[in-house]
């Protein structure tokens, strides 16, 4: 688990409490949901829409003369939910569930709010400077009912080795 991982559950945590649909938040990496004490993330879309992230990639590339590095963490955002009317709360129209377009915007506002100088910093040593979203890919069109999408959010910033 990173610490750029919790940073951006952290930041979800406001989409959660922002919609009247159920909405869980998953550590990817270690399998958690964090609005319950569940150890599995195979719950049912009928329960919940949910939200997972993991983390991806550390890339460090060493600057200068001394042992300081461009660092760039990636970590993959997930959103999932399920057709109203096969009993999940997804609806295109808003009436029996949330349009699946605005739980996505909910989710990546929550992230683009804090996008400059975010403070998801492991230890005293990295400063990122900027967060972008990137490689987005909604693949709901290939399920019928089961919606789906998926994005990157890169941290880019310094490390003092």
């Amino acid at each position: 688990m990173t610490s750029e991982v919790d940073w951006i559950l952290d930041r979800l945590g406001s989409v959660v409490g922002s919609t009247t649909t159920p909405l869980r938040r998953v550590n990817r990496d270690d399998s958690r949901v964090l609005e319950q004490d569940v150890r599995s993330t195979r719950g049912e879309l009928q329960e919940a829409n949910y939200i997972g992230a993991t983390h991806v990639e550390t890339v460090r590339d060493p600057i200068g003369t001394e042992y300081d590095a461009d660092r760039e963490v990636v970590v993959g955002v997930r959103v999932t939910g399920l057709h109203h009317s096969e009993w999940g709360h997804i609806d295109p129209d808003g009436q029996n569930g949330i349009p699946f377009g605005e739980l996505v915007r909910r989710c990546k506002d929550a992230l683009w709010s804090e996008r400059t100088w975010p403070d998801a910093n492991p230890r005293e040593e990295v400063y990122y400077e900027n967060l972008e979203l990137q490689n987005e890919a909604n693949t709901s069109q290939q399920y019928a009912d089961t919606f789906r999408a998926d994005w990157d959010v890169v941290f880019d910033g310094y490390e003092e080795l």
